[in-house]
């Protein structure tokens, strides 16, 4: 509650990372279930635990997350991958897409998959964890496939 209160954009990070790095680790143990190859599940697979070490796993990735801001890559033309621009940042997935996020994305699958597991909790592109609410097609049918995504009036 106390970070979704805080306006002051410069402690984002100083007063909130902590807290979201104890969560991230909580997130991290969540990928244990019959259905997860045993390889990749379990505590150390979350995104860019696997390249850092493991007393910077959880701080890196929650420094990241408390500075709270969607990057777009306007110059790319091209979307479709949640998060590209910070996931290609990090190296985790070089991509050259947009980033940021369409109307269509299912961000709340793919920010549990990616924070459970990384990105070897996807099987074909879809993320295996999720909220159980599914995208109806019609509901984004409206908006355009490309940025700024929005469709001629009708």
């Amino acid at each position: 509650d106390a970070y979704n209160v805080n306006h002051d954009e410069a402690t984002w990070v100083s007063k909130h990372a902590d807290d979201i790095a104890a969560s991230l680790a909580i997130l991290d143990a969540l990928d244990k279930p019959d259905n997860i190859d045993p390889k990749v599940a379990g505590c150390g697979n979350q995104a860019a635990a696997g390249v850092l070490t493991d007393a910077m796993a959880y701080g890196t990735l929650a420094g990241v997350l408390a500075n709270d801001r969607l990057r777009v890559d306007a110059s790319s033309g091209i979307c479709g991958v949640y998060l590209g621009v910070e996931l290609n940042a990090t190296g985790l997935l070089l991509n050259s897409t947009c980033g940021g996020r369409t109307p269509a994305d299912d961000v709340v699958d793919t920010s549990y998959s990616a924070l459970a597991g990384g990105l070897s909790l996807f099987k074909n592109g879809a993320p295996l964890f999720g909220d159980g609410v599914k995208i109806e097609p019609e509901l984004t049918a409206s908006y355009a496939a490309g940025f700024p995504f929005l469709a001629k009036k009708n």
